[in-house]
């Protein structure tokens, strides 16, 4: 049965209420709640966390091709589910991303550290002046881990750091698509000639 019958552009509070439905099909023990037209709050999970997920990539995706609207709520609803079950770190997934630092600041707002399994203390390294590298791991989405996540893998910084660097010209991997709302660090842009430019911006993932 398709999602959506009805002509016209589908709001985006009926795109967010879809895939509320889709995530309690999956979380049947979670509470799922609507606090914005593309934000949805995923608390009371088994292993204590709580998560905001962000759907403003998914509707765009749908926007642009309504037809493959499963497709995309099943693949964003996959994304979420990673975050909320916690699955182990898996090393040829990390990825180092690049964001600015005040994007860093908020996310430590709102996740501050006594909130327990709900905390954000990712393995920040700076780039520059504006932006930081933050390590994260990548499914069908994005999982932004602890730093404490990162020694369950048992190496060192720097193997793992090599690893992420080397993933990114690696054509066997899947690396994120430009609907990915983050760039990310290759090896030559990882050089001082860039790493220490204010200027510099790391250009978005490419189809």
């Amino acid at each position: 049965m398709k999602l959506f019958r009805w002509r016209g552009r589908t709001s985006k509070s009926a795109f967010r209420d879809r895939v509320c439905t889709a995530l309690r099909e999956k979380l049947p023990g979670a509470l799922i709640e609507a606090t914005g037209d593309l934000e949805v709050h995923v608390s009371g999970l088994a292993n204590g966390k709580s998560l905001d997920v962000w759907l403003g990539r998914a509707y765009d995706e749908f926007c642009k091709e309504p037809v493959e609207a499963e497709e995309v709520i099943a693949r964003h609803v996959r994304g979420a589910l990673v975050s909320a079950t916690d699955p182990p770190v898996e090393l040829d997934r990390i990825i180092p991303t690049v964001k600015e630092r005040d994007w860093l600041t908020q996310q430590v707002a709102n996740y501050p550290s006594h909130k327990g399994p709900s905390r954000f203390e990712p393995w920040v390294e700076p780039y520059n002046a504006e932006l930081a590298v933050v390590y994260a791991e990548y499914r069908d989405g994005i999982r932004y881990l602890n730093r404490s996540d990162f020694e369950s893998l048992g190496i060192s910084d720097e193997a793992i750091r090599e690893r992420a660097l080397d993933l990114q010209t690696d054509e066997k991997v899947r690396r994120p698509s430009a609907g990915d709302q983050f760039g990310w660090v290759s090896r030559r842009m990882w050089g001082p000639e860039t790493r220490h430019n204010v200027n510099y911006r790391p250009p978005s993932p490419a189809k």
